[in-house]
């Protein structure tokens, strides 16, 4: 693409030595915006420290305040705050700048605080409408039961095709929205009928969908998550990834320690933000800033960043320095055996080094062994971004110096390095830390594991007899995320390298009951019922349907051939509700009765044995329980966390972070 822009350029006069200006997403990390800036060196033939990168609000807050003054002038005073609001297909960035006086003529800005958000976009709105709204009409359009499409036909064959029917029938009702201005009414818009190829129940078959319609009400509640200002932390599913566009308002206010009211203006840019029900929730947010967007129609609108670039690389070519520098988004510290050592603080500009060396010590002395420094990295004050080992070889003692040096580029990728003082024997630290900005979620490294397994399997790096099983490790992960759709697809997978194997099938089981698809799962348990665990499954299934008399049967089996204490505690459940509350509390007794070895019990057992010591009123029990419970958890946190974290000694006098 780039390529294709720079012929497009073609001989003009300049073109040669002209700065080279791109912008990128705020929320772009590390990785993103290297490899952005080598694509533009490579298709421009230029040197890779001659491009510039320019985050995408920071173009829209100079176009706005260049392009257009009277609005600008007469929205913000000096010292005024704005709130640059960019939503757009993939990703939504907010800034907040102050606008201060003018000295000299040239054009002063603050910046305040932004965000760096995870990908939400207007793709992400897209899809939840083919999820939603289109493959709900395909499925009654078609006869189609409930089961019939699982994950694999829904992700990889119907969505592709339905993407861009999504998106026209978005924008047509967005366009009809914005005429009819706030008395809306039930706007609709529809299209052309639209024959589908999918895969059901092993065969190809055709689907059509005729006159495929997307109306007011179907769009508000597709946009519901969207633009819910209190936003829901489980809003995301298998299909379609949500989030709030409050989140990352929430986020650069709180960076900037402002208020809701302390926004003077705020400008909307990117295409997302035409949409009307985005509009007039941002008004809603903000009822004393005035909202205006960066044009008034989807090509000028998405010029706004691209006018902001040339300005910026205008500014390069006449004063030498950019309009807008780039800075640090979150405050940065090294965690130490007493909290953080600060390296560089939000706001601070960048390219960045430290003036001087902080001077680090291990915590304790090791004459015999060697002693591993852990090299963590904290953004905020509270997230873990990065982590490494150093080893420091014996004899190890507290009087040694440990000096830490660290830079950090543009692009946010911070570089520690962390040397023994006066030992020109031992290895040195050297890491890059691959922009601490990213944004992190709870199931992160569950992706990464999935992610590096799919991509061996892909790569063919992954030999065949282990298939099987890798497809398998997935499964079970995409459950532990909740997304049992795509598990059972990974279960099949599975099922077609190692067989119907007992395991899988109780696997296949576990995941349809999740889904609420109960036959599916009666089916699965009843042929690994050679296997306890799914006849003790199939029992509590249901028992939960209320089948107590059949459960009781299945459960008797399973315990026949496996006295299991949590088998004994649902039979007690599955007693009491037959009306036999004296053998059910026999069950609960004999459930935590004994000698209890801890240690050899799973979590599984524990939770039932949980519920039998409340169901009896055993509080010391309980509290025993609750202990045992809370060591695992700190053996696994202990055994996860490795290496030693060192002390600090000093750092520089002047604690000052200034441009390399």
């Amino acid at each position: 693409m780039l390529t294709h822009l720079r012929d497009a350029l073609g001989e003009a006069e300049g073109t040669d030595t002209a700065p080279l200006v791109v912008t990128v997403p705020a929320a772009f990390h590390g990785s993103q915006r290297i490899a952005t800036r080598d694509a533009a060196a490579f298709a421009f033939d230029a040197r890779k420290d001659d491009v510039r990168l320019l985050e995408e609000p920071y173009a829209a807050f100079l176009d706005f305040l260049v392009n257009t003054p009277d609005t600008a002038g007469n929205l913000l005073r000096e010292d005024g705050t704005l709130l640059v609001f960019d939503f757009g297909g993939g990703t939504c960035d907010v800034a907040i700048f102050r606008r201060d006086a003018l000295q000299g003529g040239v054009l002063g800005v603050g910046l305040l605080g932004t965000s760096r958000y995870h990908r939400l976009g207007g793709g992400d709105i897209d899809r939840a409408i083919v999820h939603e709204v289109l493959i709900p009409a395909v499925m009654r359009e078609n006869d189609l039961d409930q089961w019939d499409l699982d994950w694999s036909a829904k992700q990889r064959m119907l969505e592709p095709q339905l993407l861009g029917l999504a998106e026209q029938l978005k924008i047509e009702l967005s366009g009809k929205l914005t005429a009819l201005g706030d008395a809306e009414g039930n706007a609709s818009a529809s299209a052309e009928s639209v024959t589908l190829e999918v895969e059901v129940g092993g065969l190809l078959k055709r689907l059509s969908l005729a006159r495929p319609t997307l109306d007011t009400q179907a769009l508000l509640a597709v946009l519901r998550p969207f633009i819910d200002p209190t936003p829901i932390s489980q809003a995301s599913s298998e299909y379609v990834q949500r989030g709030s566009v409050f989140s990352p308002i929430e986020q650069a206010l709180q960076r900037a320690t402002l208020e809701l009211e302390d926004i003077d203006a705020v400008l909307m840019c990117g295409s997302s933000s035409l949409l009307p029900p985005v509009r007039r929730a941002i008004k809603r947010h903000f009822p004393h800033a005035a909202v205006v967007l960066a044009g008034d129609a989807k090509a000028s609108l998405e010029g706004a960043i691209a006018r902001g670039a040339a300005l910026q690389a205008l500014s390069l070519q006449v004063l030498g320095e950019p309009l807008v520098a780039p800075v640090c988004s979150a405050d940065i510290s090294v965690r130490v055996v007493d909290g953080e050592t600060r390296l560089i603080e939000a706001g601070a500009p960048v390219p960045a080094a430290c003036y001087g060396e902080i001077l680090l010590r291990p915590p304790h002395d090791s004459e015999e062994f060697d002693m591993e420094i852990a090299v963590e990295v904290v953004a905020d004050g509270k997230r873990t971004i990065g982590r490494a080992l150093w080893n420091l070889p014996a004899p190890v003692s507290v009087e040694d110096r440990l000096l830490l040096d660290w830079d950090m580029d543009e692009n946010q990728c911070l570089r520690l390095a962390l040397s023994r003082e006066g030992d020109e024997d031992s290895e040195p630290f050297q890491q890059r830390f691959d922009s601490p900005l990213t944004h992190l979620d709870m199931g992160q490294t569950i992706r990464v594991r999935i992610l590096e397994r799919e991509e061996a399997i892909r790569s063919g790096d992954m030999p065949k007899a282990d298939l099987g099983r890798a497809f398998e490790g997935i499964a079970r992960d995409y459950a532990a995320l909740g997304e049992h759709e795509r598990a059972l697809h990974f279960v099949r997978l599975a099922m077609q390298e190692q067989g119907d194997t007992l395991t899988l099938l109780n696997l296949r089981g576990i995941y349809n009951k999740n889904l609420g698809n109960l036959e599916g799962a009666r089916d699965s348990y009843r042929r690994a019922s050679e296997y306890s665990g799914a006849r003790f499954n199939l029992a509590l299934l249901d028992h939960t349907a209320g089948e107590h008399e059949r459960a009781l049967e299945t459960l008797d089996s399973a315990l026949r051939d496996e006295p299991n204490r949590a088998y004994r505690v649902l039979r007690g459940n599955i007693l009491e509700k037959l009306g036999r509350p004296a053998q059910a509390r026999a069950e609960w007794q004999d459930a935590i009765a004994g000698h209890l070895d801890w240690h050899g019990f799973d979590d599984f057992q524990l939770g039932w044995m949980n519920a039998a010591a409340k169901l009896l009123g055993r509080d010391e029990l309980i509290a025993a329980i609750d202990a045992e419970r809370t060591a695992r958890s700190a053996r696994e946190s202990e055994a996860t966390r490795q290496g030693e974290l060192p002390e600090l000694v000093s750092r520089p006098l002047e604690d000052v972070v200034g441009e390399v």
